[in-house]
């Protein structure tokens, strides 16, 4: 009995100090725990009362619904993305088929967080499109540059043999 009380409370310690979000989740998608919550969210709104569908947004539910759907239906892992617009977090969350004791399909859900990975990650594609612009831009100039060359430099053959008007067209082309 001690051993085991003992063993309980390691493990609730654990997975209450976890980096993760653990949730243990229904196949309607309501949840009935969560290790921590983030602010302006609380455990007494959520516990037993929403669904993972009315705190996700609306981009969110059909692949979380899809996730569900293989964790319930087919009994087997699957990953879905969570974005929560109350807290304006990204969560990457796996789910998992879990036995209960009570007879009624439960799932525990591992989430992290990949807000700012998500971010970082715009920010390096944002990135790599500047540069692309950038490079085009110098060889649309380099092109630009050799036609201009080309230009003077036949002007500049040219003008020996021009005389009148057509030398100072010449003239202005060497400006």
């Amino acid at each position: 009995e001690m051993g085991m009380r003992e063993s309980e409370l390691r493990l609730r310690s654990i997975v209450e100090n976890a980096f993760e979000y653990i949730s243990i989740i229904d196949q309607d998608g309501v949840l009935w725990y969560m290790n921590r919550v983030d602010p302006p969210l609380t455990n007494a709104d959520i516990i037993g009362k929403a669904s993972i569908y009315e705190l996700a947004s609306p981009e969110a539910r059909t692949s979380i619904q899809a996730a569900l759907e293989e964790v319930f239906v087919h009994g087997r892992p699957a990953s879905t993305q969570v974005s929560v617009p109350a807290t304006g977090r990204v969560y990457g969350s796996r789910i998992a088929p879990l036995s209960s004791s009570e007879g009624e399909p439960r799932a525990v859900m591992v989430s992290t967080d990949i807000t700012e990975s998500l971010r970082m990650e715009s920010q390096i594609r944002q990135k790599q499109k500047l540069e692309a612009i950038g490079t085009f831009a110098g060889g649309v100039a380099h092109d630009f540059n050799n036609l201009l060359a080309a230009i003077s430099g036949n002007s500049r053959l040219a003008m020996p043999l021009a005389d009148g008007e057509v030398r100072e067209c010449l003239n202005e082309i060497e400006l």
